[in-house]
């Protein structure tokens, strides 16, 4: 009971952590960004989707497309086991950890097939917060 008390009061000030380097990333301080995700870390202990996807994100800056690729590969793995999620979010989440792993695979120069992205969700089913912390790249082809 007492481990439950205080892992709760542990997501705190990860959340607040989370919030701080979202707020940076859109601003486009992404050093700092990374700075507060590390915090943010420290206090949850695990890497959540949200937390994979913006890592992923703010790595777009640094050009380390190995470890976006990898960080949106478990994003990935993690939204498709969710029991969180409906159905169209897990889609929508999909569609953008997707995207990634594909800016990845180009700009990184991989050697790989660009991964097919699905597309069929209900928009009023996905949370708000995901359209806003996670817009899709704005495109009306499937290829980039």
């Amino acid at each position: 009971m007492l481990n439950k008390f205080f892992r709760f009061f542990r997501l705190i000030p990860a959340e607040y952590f989370w919030q701080e380097a979202m707020i940076c990333s859109s601003k486009g301080m992404k050093e700092k960004a990374l700075k507060y995700l590390d915090k943010s870390l420290y206090f949850s202990k695990s890497k959540s989707i949200n937390f994979l996807l913006l890592e992923a994100q703010v790595l777009l800056s640094k050009s380390d497309f190995e470890k976006i690729k990898q960080l949106s590969l478990l994003a990935l793995d993690k939204i498709n086991k969710s029991k969180v999620l409906n159905k169209s979010e897990k889609v929508y989440l999909s569609l953008y950890a997707t995207d990634l792993i594909n800016l990845a695979i180009i700009h990184g120069d991989f050697n790989e097939e660009l991964l097919p992205r699905l597309k069929d969700f209900d928009s009023r089913d996905v949370d708000d917060r995901y359209f806003k912390y996670f817009p899709l790249l704005d495109r009306d082809k499937d290829d980039m």
